[in-house]
């Protein structure tokens, strides 16, 4: 390991590399000897490709912040580029990207590494320009000094993008870090740039100032970004500017405790990393240990480093698994076929190639019809995205019109506030229509090339009955994955595999929809409103005015701004059906390869004599030496995602709180859920209830002010459960862990956190609740372990009645996970959690938002309550009702209802099985002679 990496960047080199040796083996051992199969140079080719994109990728880090938001300080602490200057007397820290220059960056800064130092300016032309370092600062900043060109110009007399090489540990590691111009800036081509550009990013670092901590700008941008870009992370900076103390805190605490709540609520899990460039600057320039532990950067290096890696390098390494292992599984089929063949007489041979020629005449002609049909579908989604689009279009301006019109007009006016609600409804209405594409129309596409790919084997296979051998080539054809991940990454202009794309096809698809949106039609919208008002006298155009030429032009211009953009989205989601049935044109020579070129081969072998046996036995070492590195690439991957699992777990989840003297949670380190032993330990006769929710709901206080006793440790503090933990009432207070025999084992109370993170557990407790009901906590199921989901599904899928928890926003993860459950039919109620931190309005506004959501997602719930633990037992300590609002008392009463009815519905099936065993029993015990006589009998004179 060098000096300059973390223990997550050593492990994720040290898989990497053996993930690329093994590419590389299967490379060598394919294009070395025979290749009996369709296009085995074009996958030497791309194992050749593969090997280099894994040897050589990078983690791309894209930085957003405002004007003098401290981020050109940030870059150059990051990059290692920093110096002391002499001027006018005085010394000040320079670095090789300028600071504090008015008013911000102009265009995309791209950084990468390279041990000879460079600078090049890309224009939008395709013309590339050489940049002297030491002019870099003023070539992409505005500034007062010596511009090169008007940056504050929306036209192409600059570059859109500028690549600077330069000699960085910090970029040696494998990162490309991205200076992306400013959201606050008033040219629009700059925020177009910005969220044009995010979804290409691995993470996000968003820069917020201590001095004004979370602007309601911030939430915006937060909100819409953390809901399409998977890692995303909160820098506070210029710490050291506000260490004076405030009580027991010092100031720079306080903003970073108000981030840290802030952040929360507008973007839960998201970490909160305060700390000054500067002073870790200065540190190192002064060789003092003390300046750079108080300047908090190197945790935030480590947290940066673990989680980035952890996330993104998994997914990386497990897509080039998968892709290399399927080339590989392809050769090594080939190998054992052809191995095979040389084994078979010419007789044989030849009876095998005429049996099967049918069969690829059929698989051909229907090839033909399935790509026509293909065709046809994208032609229809193309229709569908459009006619969908039209519905959409009303209903966003509708939307953005009553925005408006309850909006004050210096709200209006103020062009931070504007984008505000212009953004945020045009993520929310471009969200929906993107959710469809993304999770809907996507599992369409793929369920129609399924479709037709099994129907192209199908035919194949009916033509050719009774071939075991031609059937297995052809199940093996029709297991593979579909590519539509890749497909659909180049045609949204995306490499695939990096950036959203390499969280799945979901994740690039809505990424780059929403975000396109409210960097296009919606930058647009608020630039000719701004210039509107800026037209125009300030007291002379007031809402009246905007609203005539919203009326009048401006919704009629973004109207047909939507249009395209919806047109555009249409055509390129369409043109992935075009993609599929053109991956088509290389399966009919390909089966026809598998299935009659290595017979043709193995003649060719017997017509010219060569050693069949020598031959047949070098194909089958290499397929043997092929099966032996697809192992060893198997467990370079699963080494590292073993270790990345709780690495990216470990550093996300609370960044701020841990660096304050939080205990830092425990992870199950793999520990393996079974839901059928699970479900075998549970009593039927119990009232289950599943208490469900992201990290840090409230899903632990809930059970403990319910049971009047702190039963559980909360989430992050000495414990995360990774299994669920099932609290009930019992005389003394005991707990038990689920073994594998579904057994309930005894352990201490006082180790069931611990044994929570290993094994379901049971607590029982005095408490005042009815004896039947179970209180259920499932884990968090965004928290890091692997199988969490899987686990709060079975919990849930086990309980009578579920509770789902949620503060302030549910997120799109939430909504996916609590409408599988709503499938299974169970009644749910759901929690508005920590709602005292809120004002009344703001309450409102949360469950009608939430509700909202639970409509679109045809998720009913039984009831919504609003609830504050913290109120109601501070309200009971002191002997008084809860606030009005909190309906915690109003929950408790609900379960323990259910769960009474529950307990007599149990006594009145004793009741009525008791009477029932009492009248069989008189019934068995009657004389023969006095029993009534069936209706049979009376009949037809017959006994029963």
């Amino acid at each position: 390991m060098r000096p300059d990496q973390s223990d997550t960047l050593a492990s994720y080199d040290g898989s990497r590399d053996a993930v690329a040796a093994a590419i590389d083996a299967i490379r060598r051992i394919t294009g070395a000897g025979e290749t009996p199969w369709h296009g085995a140079a074009d996958d030497v080719a791309a194992l050749g490709d593969l090997r280099e994109r894994v040897a050589h990728g990078r983690f791309v880090l894209a930085v957003v912040g405002e004007f003098s938001s401290g981020k050109s300080f940030l870059l150059n602490a990051l990059l290692g580029k920093f110096a002391k200057e002499a001027r006018l007397g005085s010394e000040r820290i320079v670095g090789l990207l300028a600071t504090d220059i008015n008013p911000s960056t102009a265009t995309i800064t791209e950084l990468e590494y390279s041990s000879e130092e460079s600078a090049t300016a890309h224009y939008p032309s395709g013309r590339e320009e050489r940049i002297p370092l030491d002019r870099l600062s003023r070539f992409v900043a505005v500034g007062e000094e010596a511009k090169v060109f008007d940056a504050t110009s929306d036209d192409d007399s600059g570059p859109n993008r500028v690549r600077v090489r330069v000699d960085s540990p910090f970029l040696r590691n494998g990162f490309l870090v991205a200076d992306t111009p400013g959201l606050a800036s008033i040219n629009p081509a700059h925020r177009r740039a910005t969220l044009g550009y995010l979804p290409r990013a691995d993470a996000v670092l968003y820069l917020i100032d201590t001095q004004t901590p979370f602007t309601e700008g911030d939430a915006s941008f937060l909100g819409i970004v953390r809901q399409n870009i998977e890692s995303v992370f909160i820098v506070q900076t210029k710490i050291d500017l506000w260490r004076m103390r405030e009580g027991e805190q010092e100031t720079w605490q306080l903003a970073a405790d108000r981030i840290a709540t802030l952040a929360e609520r507008h973007s839960p899990d998201t970490p909160v990393f305060p700390l000054s460039a500067r002073e870790y600057a200065e540190g190192v320039l002064t060789e003092r240990p003390a300046t750079i532990e108080a300047s908090r950067f190197l945790p935030f290096l480590a947290a940066l480093d673990a989680s980035l890696v952890a996330r993104a390098g998994r997914a990386r390494l497990q897509r080039a698994q998968t892709r290399a292992d399927a080339i590989a599984e392809r050769a090594y089929d080939a190998l054992e076929r052809y191995a095979a063949a040389l084994d078979d007489d010419v007789a044989t041979l030849e009876r095998r190639r005429t049996q099967r020629e049918p069969a690829l005449v059929a698989l051909a002609h229907s090839l033909a019809t399935e790509t026509v049909r293909l065709r046809a579908h994208g032609a229809a989604v193309r229709a569908a995205i459009d006619d969908a689009g039209t519905a959409l279009r009303a209903e966003l301006i509708a939307t953005l019109a009553r925005a408006f019109d309850i909006s004050d007009i210096a709200r209006l006016r103020d062009r931070q506030k504007l984008h505000v609600i212009v953004d945020d409804t045009v993520a929310h209405v471009l969200g929906r229509f993107a959710r469809d594409i993304a999770e809907g129309r996507a599992a369409t596409a793929e369920r129609d090339a399924r479709t037709a790919r099994d129907r192209v084997m199908g035919s194949a296979r009916a033509a050719a009955p009774g071939e075991a051998e031609f059937d297995a080539l052809l199940d093996a054809i029709e297991a593979e994955p579909i590519p539509l991940a890749d497909l659909a990454a180049r045609r949204f202009d995306a490499e695939p595999g990096t950036g959203s794309w390499s969280m799945g096809v979901a994740s690039g698809l809505r990424s780059s929809i929403v975000l396109g949106a409210v960097g296009g039609p919606a930058v647009t919208l608020v630039a000719r409103i701004a210039a509107n008002f800026a037209a125009a006298k300030h007291d002379t155009y007031m809402k009246r005015e905007l609203q005539r030429d919203l009326e009048g032009t401006i919704f009629t211009a973004f109207d047909a701004d939507i249009a395209a953009f919806i047109a555009d989205v249409a055509a390129r989601f369409g043109g992935i059906y075009d993609d599929l049935a053109a991956s088509y044109g290389s399966l009919e020579p390909r089966v026809r390869v598998a299935a009659v070129g290595v017979v043709e081969r193995a003649l060719a072998v017997h017509a010219d004599g060569s050693d069949r046996s020598a031959r047949a036995t070098a194909a089958r070492d290499r397929a043997q030496a092929l099966a032996t590195i697809r192992g060893e690439l198997a467990a370079a991957v699963a080494n590292f995602t073993e270790r990345a699992t709780i690495a990216a777990a470990t550093v996300a989840d609370n960044a701020y709180a841990r660096s304050t003297g939080a205990a830092e949670p425990q992870r199950a380190n793999g520990a393996h859920f079974d839901p059928v032993i699970y479900d075998r330990g549970l009593v039927p006769e119990r009232w289950r209830v599943a208490i469900l929710g992201a990290y840090k709901r409230g899903k632990s206080s809930i059970i403990n002010t319910l049971a009047g006793e702190r039963i559980l440790e909360d989430e992050g503090t000495a414990a995360a459960f990774a299994f669920p933990v099932h609290v009930r009432y019992g005389p003394v207070h005991k707990a038990y862990r689920l073994a594998d025999d579904a057994m309930w084992m005894p352990i201490a109370p006082s180790d069931a956190a611990r044994v929570a993170a290993e094994a379901p557990v049971l607590i029982e407790y005095p408490w005042r609740l009815p004896p039947q009901l179970v209180l259920v906590h499932a884990p968090a199921f965004d928290a890091g372990e692997e199988n969490a989901e899987t686990v709060a599904l079975a919990a849930a899928g086990a309980a009578n009645e579920v509770i789902c928890c949620f503060s302030r926003q549910l997120s799109d993860r939430e909504l996916a996970l609590f409408a599988r459950v709503a499938e299974r039919g169970h009644p749910m109620t759901f929690v508005h959690t920590i709602a005292d931190i809120e004002t009344a309005n703001d309450r409102r506004q949360v469950v009608s938002l939430a509700e909202r959501y639970l409509r679109e997602r045809a998720i009913v719930p039984e009831r919504t309550f609003t609830t504050s633990t913290l109120d109601y037992r501070a309200a009971r300590d002191a002997g008084r009702a809860p606030a009005a609002w909190n309906e915690l008392g109003a929950l408790y009463a609900t379960l323990e209802s259910h769960a009474e009815e529950h307990s007599a519905r149990l006594a009145q099936a004793d009741r009525d099985r008791a009477m029932q065993e009492r009248l069989t029993r008189v019934n068995d015990a009657a004389p023969a002679a006095k029993r009534k006589p069936s209706l049979l009998s009376r009949l037809f004179g017959k006994a029963d």
